[in-house]
């Protein structure tokens, strides 16, 4: 009787296990140094500068002009408005809040703020202007209370680059890999491997435990659903009493909405999408300071409310995901003493003696 398919599968896996005397699989040694691979790198930019300089600064809830504009810039007039999250697609702008004379403000509508700053610099009789964005965290977060007995979990801190391989990271962030590796005494998963193609396929299962096809179809060329039915590990940590946050900085190839409808309500306490959103309108200032977020590289950005993040009270979840400077330029070289000194800082008070710390990656350069 000829055998079925899957018993010819079956039979196959056996006769394989049975030759391979339960060593399991070989994983090859590769060089990420073969001239084969680093060839294929862009060249290496040595760094990205940001010369707008920011009128206003902020740090977890509060904001305030910075002491260099306070000294050199009369009669000083601030307007915010909060840049209010809608949904994935939609936002708007607050009611706008005027500040005098160098007075701070606080954060509580959002975490996102749009400011315009004028004064008289100098002995200018003419009042000078500048425009700017900020991010830092607003006071009213609803929390849930942690169920029994879930009170000493630990928090979670999830770092990602995108389009970048393990060997990318070993090339192009050698201090940051020798850092995690030998001084944080990190465990390095070297059998780990994609398990689809592009980003969703990679975070997909890391964040609902499912595949791609095995959740709801949700893309925009074929429905209208959104993707706050699927079972993110956002929502179940929020049950569990815990903080979130997933910031994601290039909004136009979002990893839940360049080919989906993305989310509805956004999926985490913090989120940044529409903060970038309004970024984005700055078309002609952001061609002329490409990868700045005012006077600071974006990715340092990233780092820098990821960083704040870790100082917030109560059991904390944040996943941050860089792809501006790895995705299509291949500069993620320049971020290479910056993460060292996020991760140095980090350690230093203490934000990891209670979290389980996650560099990853999705997949190497297209």
């Amino acid at each position: 009787m000829k055998e079925s398919a899957s018993e010819f599968i079956e039979n196959q896996i056996k006769e394989s296990l049975q030759q391979d005397k339960g060593q399991g699989c070989n994983m090859p040694e590769l060089d990420p140094f073969a001239p084969e691979l680093v060839a294929l790198e862009k060249k290496k930019r040595p760094s990205i500068v940001c010369n707008d300089k920011d009128w206003v600064k902020c740090y977890l809830s509060k904001c305030w002009i910075v002491k260099e504009i306070q000294e050199t810039t009369k009669d000083l007039v601030c307007t915010y408005n909060d840049i209010i999250h809608e949904t994935d697609w939609k936002y708007h702008l607050g009611p706008t809040k005027t500040v005098k004379d160098g007075g701070s403000f606080t954060l509580d509508a959002s975490d996102h703020i749009k400011i315009k700053c004028t004064g008289k610099s100098g002995n200018s009789k003419s009042d000078t202007t500048w425009v700017g964005y900020n991010i830092g965290f607003r006071k009213s977060v609803e929390r849930l209370p942690t169920p029994p007995g879930r009170e000493d979990t630990y928090n979670v801190l999830i770092f990602g680059f995108d389009s970048t391989s393990k060997f990318g990271i070993i090339r192009n962030l050698p201090k940051s890999f020798d850092f995690i590796k030998n001084h944080l005494k990190a465990t390095v998963l070297n059998a780990y491997n994609i398990v689809g193609d592009g980003t969703p396929a990679a975070l997909f299962p890391i964040l609902t435990g499912q595949t791609e096809l095995e959740l709801p179809d949700v893309r925009r060329a074929s429905s209208n659903g959104t993707l706050d039915s699927f079972p993110f590990l956002f929502q179940k940590l929020k049950r569990d009493g815990y903080r979130t946050a997933y910031f994601e900085d290039m909004p136009g190839i979002g990893t839940f909405q360049y080919r989906f409808n993305g989310f509805k309500h956004q999926p985490a306490d913090h989120y940044l999408r529409s903060f970038y959103l309004e970024m984005q309108k700055r078309g002609k200032w952001l061609k002329q300071h490409p990868y700045c977020v005012g006077d600071t590289p974006q990715y340092k950005v990233m780092m820098n409310i990821t960083e704040q993040f870790m100082q917030l009270d109560g059991k904390r979840f944040g996943f941050t995901f860089v792809a501006d400077i790895s995705h299509d330029s291949s500069f993620i070289s320049v971020a290479d003493d910056d993460f060292v000194e996020f991760l140095r800082r980090l350690v230093k008070r203490g934000d990891l003696e209670d979290t389980f710390v996650i560099l990853m990656t999705d997949h190497g350069p297209r």
